[in-house]
């Protein structure tokens, strides 16, 4: 059984809650498969079967929980083959509370992490097709694009690249008035699993709803595949001097998504600004000391711009 529940939870709260209210028996928390602050993503293994148990920060309320479920029922409404289904209570409701924090339940999916290969990588980009060609939600994403963009503007005073980076924000395009999608706004290897069948499973929807289609598309063109020396090859620590661009990997997965809607040159090179978009957006993410080591990355995406642009189908920029 696992011992390190998050603060303030006991184990035998979790499995009476879960017990009785999704009916199920015989509940153990078998291992921990994600943990991101107070937010923990459990395997739980019962009578019934096998399950994966989210449990939220104490913070979020029950509004917010409420769109992050209504997200996953709405994508199995309507046939999406590529999200977790939830798993209701007995009473029908999608989420209930456990001390100070929400949780629900989702179905087990049997696989593995998508690998960075080619061929999973076209998989990822065709199933975030498939997920932007759905229409009917009626919820936007949590990604505010006029609030963040106001926000990158009073950021970084004190660093020497701040007026570069005003400069960069101010001449993004307005993707409000842009192609609009239901978005993920997290696409990635590690927000993706491949089943035992081969289908690839996109996790993590906790954002996801109505926004922008090039920053959803955007997002692993600088943030994945700009990368440091040795990151894919798995060295520890990877050569902070060095970046390159995966032109491979990036051009796979945007292969993929173009087999399922295509895109003219001018809507790709929006793609570019999309991905410049969420890498500043993110810049503050993972505290001051990485704010540099952000900044580089972007820097490197902007001088070879072509190339990343190339690797999404547009030459002769």
């Amino acid at each position: 059984m696992i011992h390190d529940l998050v603060k303030g939870m006991r184990f035998l709260d979790i499995k009476k809650v879960v017990e009785e209210k999704w009916g199920l028996s015989n509940i153990t928390i078998s291992k921990i498969l994600q943990k991101n602050g107070e937010r923990v993503v459990y395997l739980i293994e019962g009578k019934e079967g096998t399950f994966v148990l989210k449990v939220f920060h104490p913070e979020l309320t029950h509004n917010e929980i409420e769109k992050y479920a209504n997200a996953l029922m709405f994508l199995e409404e309507i046939g999406y083959c590529h999200a977790p289904k939830i798993i209701k209570l007995i009473d029908n409701s999608a989420f209930t509370r456990v001390e100070d924090r929400y949780i629900y339940l989702m179905e087990f999916i049997n696989g593995v992490e998508v690998s960075e290969s080619q061929e999973e990588e076209y998989k990822l980009g065709v199933a975030l097709a498939e997920l932007h060609k759905i229409k009917g939600y009626t919820h936007d994403s949590n990604i505010d694009v006029l609030n963040n963009i106001n926000k990158m503007l009073s950021r970084f005073g004190e660093y020497p690249f701040k007026e570069n980076y005003d400069s960069i924000v101010k001449n993004l395009p307005d993707f409000t008035k842009l192609k609009q999608s239901f978005i993920h706004t997290d696409i990635c290897p590690t927000n993706a699993l491949k089943s035992s069948n081969g289908e690839i499973i996109l996790i993590d929807f906790d954002d996801a709803g109505n926004g922008s289609t090039f920053i959803d598309l955007g997002y692993p063109l600088i943030t994945q595949f700009v990368q440091f020396q040795n990151r894919v090859a798995g060295q520890t620590p990877p050569d902070i001097n060095k970046l390159y661009f995966n032109f491979e990997m990036a051009k796979a997965f945007y292969d993929g998504y173009f087999s399922v809607t295509p895109m003219t040159d001018d809507e790709k090179k929006l793609i570019f600004d999309g991905a410049v978009f969420m890498q500043l957006m993110y810049m503050p993410i993972f505290g001051e000391e990485a704010v540099p080591y952000m900044w580089r990355i972007l820097t490197y995406a902007l001088e070879n711009k072509s190339l990343l642009l190339e690797a999404i189908g547009v030459v002769g920029v």
